[in-house]
């Protein structure tokens, strides 16, 4: 999936589709449990929604990627980063939208923008790129790539949840029903990293020539 997977907001797992839209989810219709929504063995699945509450579950749950609080966020099993990683809250998609560049292309031509959050744009900054993904609707139909991107958040209210929204035009914060498949992009997470206490490496003392070189290890 040159776009990455695109989730229901809360899922574990998400689906994708290629350039050509050839590969698209099984489409089921919902709600459903959250057992059979969560389950692997139907991981290729979309959840379609056809009437209010846009939602794939059946009772909706704020919790169901972070059990935490927007300052304190704490991942869940239902997390779809790997380890290490989270979904951001909306607090850091608020700061992630700060700066960023025109609406442009990486070198794979995907369209979408470079962000650079708190660091005012320009090539020497650290960035990422977000691709305009598109969206799965409802009824798990691909729409909208390469013009719009869709990226969720952990913060969620009964059947909708916020994102960051973007087209070639402009970026903000939004929000989407949790039927929709929408993009997730992973950030760090900070409770899973250790603080280093010492540094040692494999000599303590060396001499070279002028223009030598030696590897260290740490």
């Amino acid at each position: 999936f040159p776009y990455g997977k695109l989730y229901q907001w809360g899922r574990k797992y998400g689906q994708g589709y290629d350039e050509s839209d050839e590969i698209v989810p099984e489409i089921s219709e919902g709600p459903v449990s959250l057992d059979v929504g969560q389950s692997e063995g139907n991981k290729n699945k979309f959840y379609s929604r056809s009437k209010n509450p846009y939602h794939w579950l059946q009772r909706s749950n704020n919790l169901l990627w972070n059990s935490g609080t927007e300052s304190s966020p704490e991942k869940t099993l239902y997390n779809p980063c790997p380890d290490g990683w989270r979904v951001p809250t909306y607090v850091e998609m608020e700061k992630l939208k700060k700066n960023h560049s025109s609406f442009t292309e990486n070198n794979l031509g995907q369209a979408g923008y470079w962000c650079t959050g708190s660091n005012v744009y320009s090539e020497n900054v650290p960035k990422i790129f977000l691709p305009a993904a598109g969206q799965l609707e409802r009824e798990g139909t691909p729409g909208y790539r390469d013009r719009n991107g869709f990226y969720w958040s952990s913060k969620s209210a009964g059947s909708v949840a916020d994102n960051l929204f973007f087209s070639k035009f402009s970026m903000s914060c939004a929000s989407s029903m949790c039927a929709y498949g929408l993009s997730v992009r992973c950030v760090q997470d900070d409770s899973e990293v250790v603080a280093v206490e010492n540094i040692s490496l494999n000599m303590s003392n060396i001499t070279l020539e002028v223009g030598a070189e030696k590897t260290l290890i740490a």
